[in-house]
Protein backbone atom coordinates (compact mmCIF):
# COMPACT_ATOMS: atom_id res chain seq x y z
CA UNK A 1 0.00 0.00 0.00
CA UNK A 2 1.30 3.47 -0.86
CA UNK A 3 0.64 5.97 1.91
CA UNK A 4 0.54 9.76 1.51
CA UNK A 5 3.69 11.73 2.14
CA UNK A 6 2.46 13.63 5.20
CA UNK A 7 5.02 14.85 7.73
CA UNK A 8 5.21 12.81 10.91
CA UNK A 9 7.08 10.15 12.86
CA UNK A 10 5.29 6.98 11.73
CA UNK A 11 7.15 4.30 9.75
CA UNK A 12 5.68 2.61 6.67
CA UNK A 13 5.48 -0.61 8.71
CA UNK A 14 3.37 1.13 11.33
CA UNK A 15 1.18 2.81 8.71
CA UNK A 16 0.50 -0.60 7.16
CA UNK A 17 -0.37 -1.96 10.60
CA UNK A 18 -2.88 0.87 11.19
CA UNK A 19 -4.39 0.35 7.75
CA UNK A 20 -4.89 -3.36 8.44
CA UNK A 21 -6.30 -2.83 11.96
CA UNK A 22 -8.72 -0.16 10.71
CA UNK A 23 -9.92 -2.53 7.98
CA UNK A 24 -11.14 -4.93 10.71
CA UNK A 25 -13.61 -2.38 12.10
CA UNK A 26 -17.19 -2.94 10.88
CA UNK A 27 -18.93 -0.47 8.57
CA UNK A 28 -20.73 1.32 11.41
CA UNK A 29 -17.97 0.87 13.99
CA UNK A 30 -16.15 3.66 15.80
CA UNK A 31 -12.47 4.53 15.49
CA UNK A 32 -10.77 7.12 17.72
CA UNK A 33 -7.25 8.48 17.33
CA UNK A 34 -5.72 10.36 20.26
CA UNK A 35 -3.05 12.65 18.83
CA UNK A 36 -3.37 13.29 15.09
CA UNK A 37 -0.83 16.05 14.44
CA UNK A 38 -0.74 16.54 10.64
CA UNK A 39 -2.54 13.30 9.85
CA UNK A 40 0.11 10.81 8.75
CA UNK A 41 -1.38 8.02 10.87
CA UNK A 42 -4.93 9.32 10.43
CA UNK A 43 -4.67 8.97 6.65
CA UNK A 44 -3.60 5.32 6.96
CA UNK A 45 -6.53 4.63 9.30
CA UNK A 46 -9.01 6.33 6.94
CA UNK A 47 -7.62 4.50 3.92
CA UNK A 48 -8.14 1.14 5.61
CA UNK A 49 -11.46 1.81 7.31
CA UNK A 50 -14.89 0.78 6.08
CA UNK A 51 -16.49 3.12 8.62
CA UNK A 52 -16.65 6.89 8.47
CA UNK A 53 -17.21 7.09 12.23
CA UNK A 54 -13.64 8.24 12.73
CA UNK A 55 -12.71 10.76 15.41
CA UNK A 56 -9.45 12.67 15.79
CA UNK A 57 -8.61 14.15 19.19
CA UNK A 58 -5.86 16.75 19.31
CA UNK A 59 -5.25 20.25 20.62
CA UNK A 60 -2.54 21.07 18.07
CA UNK A 61 -0.82 22.95 20.89
CA UNK A 62 2.59 21.32 20.60
CA UNK A 63 4.27 19.90 23.66
CA UNK A 64 3.77 21.10 27.21
CA UNK A 65 7.33 22.42 27.49
CA UNK A 66 6.98 24.49 24.28
CA UNK A 67 3.31 25.27 23.63
CA UNK A 68 2.38 26.93 20.36
CA UNK A 69 0.79 30.37 20.24
CA UNK A 70 -2.89 30.30 19.18
CA UNK A 71 -2.27 31.35 15.56
CA UNK A 72 0.24 28.53 15.07
CA UNK A 73 -2.10 26.01 16.74
CA UNK A 74 -4.91 27.01 14.35
CA UNK A 75 -2.53 26.78 11.39
CA UNK A 76 -1.58 23.18 12.23
CA UNK A 77 -5.21 22.15 12.74
CA UNK A 78 -6.14 23.64 9.35
CA UNK A 79 -3.15 21.89 7.77
CA UNK A 80 -4.41 18.61 9.25
CA UNK A 81 -7.86 19.19 7.69
CA UNK A 82 -6.28 20.06 4.35
CA UNK A 83 -4.08 16.94 4.42
CA UNK A 84 -7.10 14.77 5.14
CA UNK A 85 -9.10 16.27 2.25
CA UNK A 86 -6.23 15.94 -0.21
CA UNK A 87 -4.66 12.64 0.79
CA UNK A 88 -7.46 10.68 2.43
CA UNK A 89 -10.51 12.20 0.74
CA UNK A 90 -12.27 12.53 4.08
CA UNK A 91 -11.93 14.69 7.18
CA UNK A 92 -12.64 12.82 10.41
CA UNK A 93 -14.76 14.32 13.17
CA UNK A 94 -12.40 16.57 15.11
CA UNK A 95 -12.33 16.99 18.86
CA UNK A 96 -10.19 20.09 19.37
CA UNK A 97 -9.68 19.39 23.06
CA UNK A 98 -7.68 17.34 25.50
CA UNK A 99 -7.96 13.57 25.56
CA UNK A 100 -9.35 13.74 29.11
CA UNK A 101 -12.24 15.95 28.02
CA UNK A 102 -12.91 14.01 24.83
CA UNK A 103 -13.19 10.73 26.75
CA UNK A 104 -16.33 12.07 28.45
CA UNK A 105 -18.04 12.33 25.04
CA UNK A 106 -17.97 8.59 24.33
CA UNK A 107 -20.18 5.97 25.94
CA UNK A 108 -18.59 3.03 27.71
CA UNK A 109 -17.97 0.04 25.43
CA UNK A 110 -18.62 2.06 22.27
CA UNK A 111 -15.22 2.14 20.52
CA UNK A 112 -14.03 -0.61 18.17
CA UNK A 113 -10.48 0.68 17.59
CA UNK A 114 -8.56 3.27 19.59
CA UNK A 115 -5.11 4.48 18.62
CA UNK A 116 -3.14 6.37 21.28
CA UNK A 117 -0.37 8.71 20.10
CA UNK A 118 -0.84 11.93 22.07
CA UNK A 119 1.12 13.33 24.98
CA UNK A 120 3.94 10.88 25.73
CA UNK A 121 4.54 11.82 29.35
CA UNK A 122 4.09 8.83 31.66
CA UNK A 123 1.32 10.42 33.76
CA UNK A 124 -0.72 11.42 30.68
CA UNK A 125 -0.30 8.06 28.95
CA UNK A 126 -1.45 6.41 32.18
CA UNK A 127 -4.55 8.62 32.35
CA UNK A 128 -5.29 8.09 28.65
CA UNK A 129 -5.21 4.34 29.21
CA UNK A 130 -7.37 4.57 32.34
CA UNK A 131 -9.87 7.05 30.85
CA UNK A 132 -10.28 5.34 27.49
CA UNK A 133 -10.19 1.67 28.50
CA UNK A 134 -13.85 1.65 29.65
CA UNK A 135 -14.81 3.12 26.26
CA UNK A 136 -13.55 0.04 24.43
CA UNK A 137 -16.00 -2.56 23.13
CA UNK A 138 -15.37 -6.17 24.09
CA UNK A 139 -13.10 -7.57 21.38
CA UNK A 140 -12.06 -4.03 20.48
CA UNK A 141 -8.54 -3.10 19.46
CA UNK A 142 -6.58 -0.78 21.78
CA UNK A 143 -3.26 0.27 20.27
CA UNK A 144 -0.66 2.98 20.64
CA UNK A 145 2.53 4.33 19.14
CA UNK A 146 6.07 4.63 20.47
CA UNK A 147 6.45 1.39 22.42
CA UNK A 148 10.18 2.16 22.42
CA UNK A 149 9.50 5.14 24.73
CA UNK A 150 10.00 4.10 28.40
CA UNK A 151 7.12 6.38 29.50
CA UNK A 152 4.70 4.47 27.28
CA UNK A 153 5.87 1.07 28.54
CA UNK A 154 5.77 2.17 32.20
CA UNK A 155 2.21 3.52 31.95
CA UNK A 156 1.09 0.44 29.99
CA UNK A 157 2.47 -1.91 32.65
CA UNK A 158 0.73 0.01 35.44
CA UNK A 159 -2.66 -0.33 33.73
CA UNK A 160 -2.23 -3.74 32.11
CA UNK A 161 -0.21 -5.41 34.87
CA UNK A 162 -1.40 -8.89 33.88
CA UNK A 163 -0.06 -8.54 30.32
CA UNK A 164 3.60 -9.45 30.02
CA UNK A 165 3.98 -8.03 26.52
CA UNK A 166 1.46 -6.54 24.07
CA UNK A 167 1.43 -7.59 20.44
CA UNK A 168 3.90 -5.44 18.51
CA UNK A 169 3.52 -4.24 14.92
CA UNK A 170 7.04 -4.99 13.76
CA UNK A 171 7.58 -1.25 14.07
CA UNK A 172 6.82 0.84 17.14
CA UNK A 173 3.10 0.19 17.66
CA UNK A 174 1.74 -1.91 20.52
CA UNK A 175 -1.68 -3.56 20.39
CA UNK A 176 -3.95 -5.38 22.83
CA UNK A 177 -7.31 -7.02 22.26
CA UNK A 178 -10.04 -6.11 24.73
CA UNK A 179 -10.70 -7.91 27.08
CA UNK A 180 -7.75 -10.23 26.55
CA UNK A 181 -6.07 -8.88 29.68
CA UNK A 182 -9.07 -9.70 31.89
CA UNK A 183 -11.11 -6.50 32.19
CA UNK A 184 -13.96 -6.91 34.65
CA UNK A 185 -17.59 -6.58 33.60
Amino acid sequence: MKFPDIAGWMSETDLQFLYEEASKVPEFGIIVELGSWLGRSTAAIIMGAKTRNIFSVDTWQGCESEPFPEEKRKYFMELFKQDMKIFAGFVPIIFDTTTDRAARCFADRSIDFLFLDGDHSEPQVYWDLVNWLPKMKDNGIFAGHDWSNPNIRQAFRKVFSSVKQPELSGGDIWRIDIPSFGRGS
